[in-house]
């Protein structure tokens, strides 16, 4: 997981929490894994960082050998139940407003396999928030909830788009807090809209929060792995 990475050096992943991660922000050099979890070197870079690092993941997801499993093989483990049988994703902070620095980029729409923004626009090179919205249509920008309007989505995260490619994705998303569960219909929706997916690096995240909603732990690192 995140060891050893001061405030100033705090993940995206947590970024993208707003306001409520603030206090995790600053305790996150005091965090120590579960005993149980094993450290496993990951080739690459961090969706939101600058350095290679060690995730620590569970036994069966640190290293990313999806490549050429199915992903039913690939997430099985999973796949015991869902937690929206609806496939829709809640903004879990329905009373709060639009936050006035979040930005929409553009739509991205999908040929031969590779991404487009519709404006003509260049995609930048760069992690970006994205949601797909309820009739399916994928967003890029800053702001989940810019994004989606405040409304409920299919998917929300963010990740990095490369030379017309997909190349990493996670569901880190302060207002929506999808699930792991949630998560991992990501890729099945971006290949419904047509974008190759295989060999993006693919992270989901689980949550903890109290019933007001604040987060009560360091989000903990569930599946790491290459996309068949």
């Amino acid at each position: 997981m995140l060891i050893g990475m001061g405030v100033d050096a705090a993940p995206g992943a947590l970024r993208g929490l707003g306001n409520i991660g603030d206090d995790l922000l600053r305790n996150i050099d005091n965090f120590r894994p579960p005993s149980g979890w094993d450290p496993v070197p990951v080739t690459g870079e961090l969706p939101f960082g600058s350095k290679p690092f060690r995730d620590l993941a569970k036994p069966g997801f640190g290293t990313p050998t999806g490549v050429g499993t199915s992903l039913d093989d690939l997430f099985k483990p999973f796949f015991e139940s869902t937690d929206s049988p609806d496939g829709i994703i809640k903004n879990k902070f329905t009373d709060e407003g639009l936050d006035p620095s979040g930005k929409i980029i553009g739509e991205i729409k999908a040929a031969d396999g590779k991404a487009y923004l519709t404006n003509g626009k260049p995609i930048p090179r760069q992690e970006l928030d994205f949601v797909i919205t309820k009739d399916k249509r994928l967003l890029i920008g800053r702001k989940h909830t810019t994004l989606s309007n405040l409304d409920d989505v299919l998917a929300a995260g963010q990740h990095t788009i490369t030379k017309r490619k997909v190349r990493e994705l996670n569901n880190a998303s302060g207002h929506f807090r999808p699930t792991v569960k949630e998560g991992l219909r990501y890729p099945e929706l971006l290949q419904e809209i047509g974008l190759d997916t295989s060999g993006s690096h693919f992270r989901l995240y689980g949550i903890k929060a109290d019933v007001n909603g604040n987060i009560v732990d360091v989000p903990t690192l569930e599946v790491n792995t290459r996309l068949p």
